[in-house]
């Protein structure tokens, strides 16, 4: 049983790991009502026509994003993303990065993710693109003023505003190019009154979406500020809002709760959509330990175990700080159809021993034990980050003392623990066991020796038999 010091200690410790646990969760609650998830990755290396109508958007809207330049592509961890942005009018130096990393961006939309390629190129920043566009679209430069819209019910063109042909037509120009090759299945949303190629197109990538503008979206959206009284259109808005609708991602993390120094502890992770298990992008896995202001990143030791379900096994350091530990997971889910996001953490107590007396190893494999402990299950340990030593041996159970307590096994597994226990203290102990068998048999050959001693015939002389002489 524990001791009434120990119960109070955990117990203080559980009621801080548990206000830790609440704000991760309040946190995450708050992180995932968004429907762009952990928001948009904003790629360029210039504001397009020297205005940043991208951020503008994305702020105004409460969209949550970050912004890379060409030296991060390529570089960067996209799964957190509901949303990946080109920007339109980059210098050369950008677009010779995107196509040295076109597949990169390709395999980000083939997982799940929605790609959006602002494509207008020949701007102020006078760069262009190199061979094909990610997805395999081809680019044509063109300048233009007049756009029809091929499809009237598509979001990009009534959410949230309603997008008429009129003005998107007159911008100086409207678009810089036009799309002459593109992947079967494509849609066009918006084309080039002339030459009827679309400047507007969506299709499905793998799992995800990739959809590009060769419109001057971000010029248009700026006319105030250039100060060159142009029409105005929002299309830029509707375009960076247009995302799959999104659905609950459920997501549950699982752990002891509690554990000890040198133990192996295990984290389950489940994740699900509408009730059926989903294989989903897990992006961060981090351990917070003495009350939030240390972490470890576990993101490395995720293994898959099943569809939606994961494992993380952390080797609980021997000199680890007791205290309340938390788990804190964040994943995601794409698709063309379907966008999800969901975080959820778990808390274990460090506690500094075991206190019950009653502990059991069941077995050995490789120097790592698993333990019964009365009341609170199984765990696992590496012996030697525990110090094992066996400090005795009656009949065919061991005592093993370690750094966590006192706990015995069967004698069958002493082979097992060889790399793992104190060798001196083992032989000691086996020298004593076989020098007190060899002390009992030796007292038992004795006893046999005298028995048959005793149990010999007298020889008695021929005078006292009366037996005749020669």
């Amino acid at each position: 049983m524990f001791e009434k010091s120990s119960i109070t200690k955990l117990c203080a410790l559980t009621i801080l790991g548990l206000i830790f646990f609440a704000a991760l969760a309040a946190r995450g609650s708050a992180a995932s009502a968004s429907p762009y998830g952990f928001g948009v990755a904003l790629f360029q290396n210039l504001n397009p026509w020297t205005y940043p109508a991208n951020q503008i958007v994305l702020d105004r809207y409460g969209i949550p994003f970050d912004v890379y330049n060409s030296t991060d592509i390529g570089v960067v961890n996209l799964s957190k993303y509901s949303k990946v942005v080109i920007a339109s009018d980059q210098d050369q130096a950008f677009y010779n990065a995107v196509n040295a990393s076109k597949a990169w961006f390709e395999e980000y939309a083939q997982n799940g993710g929605v790609l959006e390629i602002h494509a207008a190129s020949f701007g102020w920043n006078a760069g262009n693109w190199v061979d094909s566009l990610p997805g395999g679209i081809t680019y044509t430069s063109g300048s233009g003023n007049i756009v029809d819209i091929a499809m009237h019910n598509h979001p990009v063109v009534r959410v949230p505003n309603v997008i008429t042909d009129a003005e998107l037509d007159s911008w100086g120009s409207s678009f810089h190019g036009y799309f002459t090759a593109y992947p079967v299945g494509s849609t066009a949303i918006m084309i080039d009154d002339n030459t009827k190629n679309p400047v507007y197109l969506e299709f499905p990538y793998g799992s995800g979406v990739i959809f590009a503008s060769s419109q001057t979206l971000e010029w248009v959206y700026g006319r105030d500020s250039n100060g060159f009284g142009l029409p105005f259109s929002p299309l830029i808005e509707n375009s960076l809002m247009y995302l799959a609708p999104r659905a609950n991602l459920g997501l549950k993390v699982e752990v002891g709760t509690i554990h000890f120094r040198g133990e192996i502890a295990e984290f389950y992770i489940d994740t699900s959509l509408s009730g059926n298990a989903i294989n989903a992008s897990i992006w961060e896995a981090t351990l917070y330990y003495d009350n939030g202001t240390q972490q470890v990143d576990l993101l490395a030791q995720v293994e898959a175990m099943a569809v939606g379900l994961y494992r993380i096994i952390y080797a609980i350091p021997g000199d680890a700080v007791t205290g309340t530990y938390t788990l804190a997971v964040k994943a995601s889910f794409r698709t063309g159809t379907v966008t999800a996001a969901g975080e959820s953490a778990a808390s274990f107590v460090l506690s500094p021993t075991l206190t019950s007396q009653t502990s059991y190893i069941t077995s050995i494999s490789n120097n790592i034990a698993t333990i019964v402990i009365p009341d609170l299950g199984t765990i696992k340990a590496n012996l030697a980050d525990i110090n094992a030593k066996v400090v005795s041996i009656n009949g065919t159970t061991a005592t093993i003392e370690t750094d966590i307590g006192t706990m015995q096994t069967d004698v069958s597994n002493i082979n097992d623990l060889a790399t793992g226990i104190d060798q001196t203290t083992m032989q000691t102990n086996w020298l004593t066991v076989a020098s007190a068998i060899l002390a009992a048999l030796a007292a038992v050959m004795a006893i046999i020796i005298i028995t048959l001693v005793r149990k010999r015939p007298t020889v008695q002389s021929a005078s006292q038999t009366g037996t005749p002489t020669a």
